[in-house]
């Protein structure tokens, strides 16, 4: 009797090959065995299925964080921030490539939905962030939080992504002139025909 290598696949002792992704064979079957709920294997010939960490779920080839929580990189690069810088190195090092709480170190974010990370965070209606790299927010204008309409920041870096239509600038706060917006003054008329913005 002659044992299959593990990883692979064999019928009356002659190896046919490696067991598919989504599979695996253990030394001593012979047939392959799909892996179990909540568990996944992304390649060929492995004896064993791996499991994601806390917070997060196996969705097409990768884990991802659950709706709530977001991903800390792995390695921190030059002036990113998870939002727990008021922890200790220990603590800090822990959330290095882990989801970690939208609500606790993302106030601000919409965390909605399943797979976010810290450079695709979604900002909530009212909030405002300057990059893609902390997830560090600030309130917009209390009196008209429809300044900030919430959104990501895109792979050019725009923080006006965030703005609504005619703001721009830290937290939307300033209007658009470029674009030719101004703010609009009570019983004024604007004598330059740009567009005007009356939520301010």
């Amino acid at each position: 009797c002659k044992c299959c290598p593990t990883g692979h696949y064999c019928v009356d002792g002659v190896d046919i090959g490696n067991s598919h992704e989504g599979e695996i064979r253990r030394r001593g079957e012979i047939e392959c065995t799909k892996c179990e709920a909540g568990k996944y294997q992304t390649k060929a010939g492995q004896p064993f299925c791996s499991v994601c960490g806390p917070n997060s779920h196996f969705s097409g080839d990768k884990c991802i964080c659950n709706a709530r929580f977001f991903r800390c990189p792995a390695a921190l690069g030059n002036g990113q921030d998870c939002g727990d810088k008021h922890l200790g190195s220990i603590d800090r090092s822990k959330h290095l490539g882990a989801c970690i709480a939208c609500d606790e170190f993302a106030k601000g974010a919409d965390c909605t939905a399943a797979g976010s990370e810290l450079a695709t965070l979604r900002t909530a209606v009212g909030f405002w962030r300057a990059t893609d790299s902390t997830s560090m927010y600030h309130v917009c204008n209390p009196l008209n939080p429809g300044e900030c309409r919430g959104a990501p920041i895109p792979t050019n870096g725009s923080s006006d992504a965030q703005c609504a239509d005619g703001h721009t600038g830290p937290k939307c706060a300033a209007c658009d002139h470029e674009r030719g917006y101004a703010r609009a003054i009570a019983g004024g008329s604007n004598a330059s025909g740009a567009n005007v913005d009356a939520s301010a």
